[in-house]
């Protein structure tokens, strides 16, 4: 008895072949791209950045900055400029009016500027301005005129330009909390500018000269 044997159709033993070709082909091709890309994050990590994650390349070369001491540096002058606003407003409400003492304050509740102002017949004005510097929230006339009036006159060198050297030397220390006229040594008129409340620091700056004089805390 003869067994007969399966023919096998040539055109689909053809199309099988094709067909495990085109397999191999594709199968190949992931192949050659997951090790490209293995090669790219485990030796040229910037053509796997720059290919596929443009943004995370980009977050590596400008990252996100920290809060500086530039940025200190700067929202200082910011408080530094808000003070010299508050004494422009003292001054504008009384005419001819000098500021020889501003001190940030609280009133109410309420953050504020409290200055000392005087006109050119030597009166005393208390005025109290806006935290922000823009607006007079109080006047009144002080009756018993401070002696610090008397050293006001003897000053050539003006509070906002002391006020702008004394910010020089203490740029990261805080914010302007003071500034009043008084003498040191005895007979030497100064401006005296604190930075940063009773915690901070003192700049004194001659009246005369416009020099820094001392810097430090606890200066009187």
């Amino acid at each position: 008895m003869n067994t007969r044997r399966p023919q096998h159709n040539p055109c689909f033993l053809r199309v099988g072949a094709l067909t495990l070709a085109i397999v191999l082909v594709l199968g190949g091709s992931a192949a050659l791209a997951w090790f490209l890309a293995g090669r790219g994050r485990d030796g040229d990590t910037s053509t796997a950045q720059t290919a596929g994650h443009p943004a995370e390349q980009d977050s590596s070369r400008h990252p996100t900055p920290s809060t500086s001491s530039s940025q200190r540096i700067s929202d200082g002058k910011q408080q530094t400029a808000t003070a010299l606003q508050a004494v422009a407003t003292a001054e504008r409400k009384i005419p001819d009016g000098k500021v020889f003492d501003l001190e940030a304050d609280t009133e109410g509740g309420k953050r504020v500027w409290s200055a000392q102002v005087a006109n050119p017949d030597d009166r005393q004005f208390n005025v109290t301005i806006s935290q922000d510097g823009s607006r007079v929230l109080n006047t009144n006339e002080d009756k018993t005129p401070d002696d610090d009036i008397r050293r006001l006159r003897a000053a050539k060198v003006s509070l906002e330009d002391a006020v702008n050297t004394a910010a020089k030397q203490a740029s990261s220390r805080g914010n302007v909390t003071s500034v009043e006229i008084d003498t040191t040594n005895g007979d030497t008129v100064v401006w005296q500018v604190e930075f940063g409340g009773d915690g901070g620091v003192k700049v004194l700056v001659g009246a005369t000269s416009g020099e820094v004089l001392d810097v430090g805390p606890g200066v009187d």
